[in-house]
């Protein structure tokens, strides 16, 4: 189970990524020492890899199924991840809500089984372009938050990600990731709140300035060694500045 000094950084490697090139990033990093500092949330066929090839890099699934076995082909239950030493799993990106039709309470139930299994979960919520532009996005997060974890009696994460930023390059304003962070404290107030959406090296440090936020999740970055290195640095250089 998660100890209290869980990575700031989560890299979600999506659909992407090669042996090659999970090789080269762990090399990468463990020359800066930083192979600890980063969950590896990498396709399922690369976590087996890993599993074998890297005991030195902590490794998350990008989701799991809420039954534990059964007849649901193309499907990986948590029991079957467990196996592969994965601590973390992502539930609920917004990918997965979009285009795999996933609803808030499929996700809780994925959730109360991945636990049930010994991983710590970590819940993705979000708002639509259209939601943050009538400036409800507070209210739509905190349902969101409020529908997938009540009665759970078990450590999680929340990820916020705004739908509208993925990949777009385009972030809501420092204040505004902190009222989210902040309505989410509201609800659970001992849990990690991470951001997610176009987080890279030009933003890191100011990201990790949002009080309250406790990492990030990291796409398309996140699959360059310079840019996840760089990410890392800005959370350990604020973390360091913090507690001096």
């Amino acid at each position: 189970m998660v100890k209290n000094g869980a990575p700031k950084v989560i890299a979600n490697w999506k659909m992407n990524g090669t042996l090659d090139l999970l090789s080269t990033m762990v090399d990468d990093l463990s020359s800066e020492n930083l192979d600890h500092n980063i969950i590896f949330c990498l396709p399922f066929p690369l976590l087996g890899y890993a599993f074998v090839k890297y005991s030195n890099i902590i490794l998350g699934a990008q989701d799991c199924h809420e039954q534990e076995h059964g007849a649901f082909t193309g499907c990986t239950s948590a029991q079957m991840l467990n196996e592969l030493n994965i601590r973390y799993v992502v539930l609920g990106h917004s990918e997965r809500r979009l285009h795999c039709n996933e609803t808030n309470p499929l996700i809780k139930q994925k959730a109360i089984t991945a636990f049930q299994n010994g991983f710590f979960p970590i819940l993705c919520v979000g708002e639509s372009l259209d939601v943050y532009n009538k400036g409800d996005s507070t209210s739509f997060v905190a349902n969101q938050v409020k529908e997938l974890t009540s009665d759970l009696d078990f450590p999680y994460a929340i990820a916020y990600e705004p739908l509208w930023s993925i990949g777009s390059g385009i972030l809501p304003k420092m204040h505004e990731i902190v009222e989210v962070i902040n309505c989410v404290h509201e609800i659970a107030p001992d849990i990690k709140v991470y951001y997610g959406g176009s987080v890279n090296s030009a933003n890191a440090f100011d990201i990790a300035h949002c009080k309250g936020l406790y990492g990030v999740l990291v796409g398309g970055a996140s699959l360059k060694s310079d840019e996840l290195i760089s990410i890392v640095k800005a959370f350990d250089q604020v973390t360091q500045h913090s507690s001096n």
